[in-house]
């Protein structure tokens, strides 16, 4: 008995596409949460308790390897990122987050890094309509960013990051995340 060609090549399609199911596959990387980033130290969180500042509240996490940054930001959005904020090989964009009630007194432009006795300062920001995270377990945010610095950075060891205020810095060590490897 010989089949129509149209139903013979309905046979083969669906014996193809059952095939290919069942063809084992590297499991996708999940993306962390938000309590799994602050568990292993990729998520930095800094509180100003400043008075005239009590109560806002930022978070940073390093989004310039693929995968942090695809998990942190999304495809789309960090393609964008990547374009806007890239350039040298030495950049280094950090996502920032940020919650409290004296967002009004928040100034991007007074956050820098020390690493050792390096000082990088801002080289570019992008402020992100929000929300822009797609991190699960994320808090309430009032305003996202994408901050960069630029220079050679020994990612085996921490940078501080500063916001300087009114009344003085507020610092926060932060650790790279173990894993950067050819990612970065």
């Amino acid at each position: 008995m010989t089949l129509p060609v149209p139903t013979a090549r309905r046979l083969a399609i669906g014996l193809l596409a059952g095939i290919i199911l069942l063809i084992p596959r590297p499991a996708a990387a999940q993306c962390p949460t938000w309590d799994g980033l602050l568990a292993d130290e990729s998520l930095l969180d800094i509180t100003i308790s400043a008075p005239q500042m009590a109560g806002l509240r930022m978070w940073f996490v390093y989004v310039t390897p693929a995968t942090l940054g695809r998990c942190t930001l999304g495809d789309t959005l960090f393609d964008t990122a990547s374009a806007e904020l890239s350039g040298a090989q030495d950049r280094h964009v950090f996502w920032i987050g940020t919650e409290g009630p004296a967002l009004h007194l928040f100034r991007l432009e007074r956050i820098y890094m020390i690493q050792e006795t390096r000082r990088y300062d801002m080289v570019g920001s992008l402020a992100l309509d929000s929300p822009a995270t797609v991190l699960n377990g994320k808090p309430p945010l009032t305003a996202e960013a994408l901050i960069a610095f630029e220079g050679p950075v020994d990612f085996a060891e921490p940078v501080t990051i500063f916001y300087e205020g009114i009344m003085g810095s507020v610092p926060g060590e932060y650790w790279f995340p173990e894993n950067l490897g050819s990612d970065r």
